[in-house]
């Protein structure tokens, strides 16, 4: 499975899009973890989230939100995970 880690706060960039299609035509399972979560207002997370699908164009893979210096959202990741080990 690839993680892919992406900045929550910003829009995708050129790179961003590039690893994305690399992972698409990889064929293999992935999720995409929409990092440092915990610099926006939890409100907003469900927002930033959907608005990150709607760039990539993502329906059928997951893209969570995650924060590594909070360790916050870890939950739905491990959940997410274990269906893979």
């Amino acid at each position: 499975m690839i993680i892919f880690l992406i900045d929550i706060r910003h829009k995708p960039t050129q790179n961003d899009f590039h690893m994305y299609h690399y992972i698409m035509s990889s064929n293999l399972p992935f999720m995409v973890l929409a990092n440092k979560a915990d610099k926006i207002a939890p409100t907003k997370v469900d927002t930033y989230i959907e608005d990150l699908k709607k760039e990539f164009g993502i329906s059928f893979s997951t893209l969570l939100p995650f924060s590594s210096e909070r360790k916050i959202y870890q939950s739905a990741v491990w959940e997410e995970l274990e269906k893979y080990i």
